[in-house]
C-alpha cells in the first residue's frame, strides 16, 4: 500500500477521499512536530518550525520521477539556551526530543487502530496505517531523519522501538 491508496481506503468520492487523507496527513505532521517542539521546551530550548521550501521541491521531483507521494515540508529546529556540562546529557536529550515525534505517531496509530476494530470504519484504518508508515520513515538512520538522532543516543532504544514499530507494521497491515 502506497501514499496513492489512500483514497481507496476512503469509500466517499475521489475529492472528498484526498481532502480527508490530505487532512489526515496535516495533522498528524503537526502532532509529529509539536512533540519535538514540547520535549524542547520541556528540556530549556527553544524550539521552533522552519518551513522547508527545498523539500517540497525535492518531494515533487521524486513524485514526477519514482511515482512516490512524499511530502517533506519542514521540521522543528532546536536552539540549545545553554549548554550541558556533559555531552552525554546533550546526547540523551537530543535523543529523547527525536524519538518524541515516532512515538506520538506509533500511539495514535495505535489508538486508531483499536478504533478500527470495534467500529469496523475505513478512515480509522487510514489514520493507523499513515501514521505507523509515518513514525517507520522518520526511524530510518539516515540524517537528518528522526531515526539517526535516536540511533547516536541509544542504539538499543532505536532498536526495540524501530522492530516493534515494523512488527507491529507488517502483523497489522500486511
Amino acid at each position: 500500500m502506497t501514499f496513492t491508496s489512500f483514497g481507496n481506503l476512503i469509500r466517499t468520492d475521489y475529492y472528498k477521499s484526498y481532502g480527508i487523507a490530505l487532512l489526515i496527513v496535516i495533522i498528524s505532521f503537526i502532532l509529529h512536530e509539536l512533540a519535538h517542539k514540547f520535549v524542547a521546551i520541556r528540556h530549556g530550548m527553544f524550539a521552533r518550525y522552519h518551513a522547508s521550501y527545498q523539500g517540497l521541491v525535492i518531494s515533487f521531483i521524486i513524485k514526477l520521477i519514482f511515482g512516490i507521494t512524499l511530502i517533506i515540508p519542514g521540521a522543528v529546529v532546536i536552539h540549545k539556551m545553554f549548554r550541558h556540562k556533559s555531552k552525554k546529557r546533550e546526547r540523551i536529550i537530543e535523543g529523547l526530543i527525536s524519538i518524541s515525534g515516532p512515538l506520538v505517531n506509533i500511539f495514535i496509530s495505535l489508538f486508531f487502530i483499536v478504533l478500527f476494530f470495534i467500529y469496523n470504519n475505513s478512515l480509522f484504518y487510514t489514520i493507523a496505517y499513515f501514521n505507523i508508515f509515518l513514525a517507520i520513515f522518520n526511524l530510518l538512520p539516515i540524517p537528518p531523519l528522526d531515526g539517526f538522532k535516536v540511533v547516536r543516543w541509544s542504539f538499543i532504544i532505536y532498536g526495540l522501538t524501530f522492530i516493534l514499530s515494523l512488527t507491529y507494521f507488517f502483523i497489522i497491515f500486511l
